[in-house]
């Protein structure tokens, strides 16, 4: 059963490798930056990356319910991690992994409310 400090712990791990990519981004490396996306995205799902991609949105969904309750907070980082993916295709002229990406399910805008 997980419990609130192990998802605490999965969100915080996910963060640190987000972060680290997008020093990655910034710094031209895309490819490695692609690379440690998709490592966050397995710390925060639990699941390869290649397996998370293929996953219907309810399924993504109920990977983020714990206890009856959907985790608002590996919500939007889910969000952040395929944006960012989304942008660095588009750096790399992929526009339609981009758009994909960037127009998905979790797309959510930079200037969205309390973030």
């Amino acid at each position: 059963m997980l419990t609130e400090d192990y998802i605490m712990r999965m969100i915080n791990q996910a963060l640190a490798v987000f972060l680290a990519a997008l020093g990655l981004k910034k710094a031209g490396q895309y490819h490695q930056a692609q690379q440690s996306f998709d490592q966050a995205l397995e710390v925060l799902l639990g699941l390869r990356a290649d397996l998370a991609n293929q996953l219907e949105d309810r399924q993504l969904l109920d990977l983020l319910t714990f206890r009856d309750r959907l985790d608002i907070e590996r919500l939007l980082l889910l969000a952040d991690i395929y944006r960012e993916k989304g942008e660095v295709y588009a750096l790399q002229d992929s526009p339609e992994k981009a758009r994909w990406l960037l127009s998905g399910p979790y797309a959510v805008p930079r200037s969205s409310p309390g973030r």
